[in-house]
């Protein structure tokens, strides 16, 4: 039998879902102060993180996808703001594709799909599965650290 003391945990809990994770961006290391962690944490979320509080300094992949998701929308509603303000003129071509998708090519075709309240709780009982990550999360899983817990130290 184990005793709860000789317990070791791996990861570190991240400040904002706090979950554990085994990677992890800490809020002011280099890729957090590149990625303006800090800052769009106070600005976007209903929280203030600074160096001196005791919580966690690390934001987990999953949550740092979802904050640069928030400050996305939030620069293409500062960007349509500017335009409607600015009475009227017509954007160029250049700054649309700037702002927003590309559209698919004429060629893609698009169907509907009905789907029945069935269907979907039928659905919903097969996803146990993880979903898969989207390049964003890969992208932002090459800029994270893997932390060795016995030691606080990346690896």
């Amino acid at each position: 039998m184990g005793s709860d003391d000789k317990a070791v945990i791996t990861g570190f809990i991240c400040r904002l879902c706090s979950r554990m994770n085994r990677f992890v961006v800490h809020i002011y290391g280099d890729e957090g102060v590149q990625m303006q962690l800090a800052q769009k944490i106070n600005v976007y979320l209903p929280i203030t993180v600074n160096p001196n509080d005791p919580l966690p300094k690390t934001v987990c992949i999953s949550c740092i996808d979802s904050l640069e998701a928030q400050h996305e929308l939030m620069e293409q509603f500062k960007w349509a703001r500017r335009r409607v303000q600015s009475a009227g003129k017509t954007p160029t071509a250049q700054e649309c594709a700037r702002h927003h998708s590309p559209r698919p090519p004429d060629d893609v075709r698009t169907q509907s799909v009905i789907v029945s309240p069935s269907d979907i709780s039928r659905s919903s009982r097969h996803t146990d599965s993880p979903r898969p990550q989207n390049q964003s999360a890969q992208s932002a899983s090459s800029a994270s650290h893997n932390y060795d817990s016995s030691t606080s130290e990346p690896h």
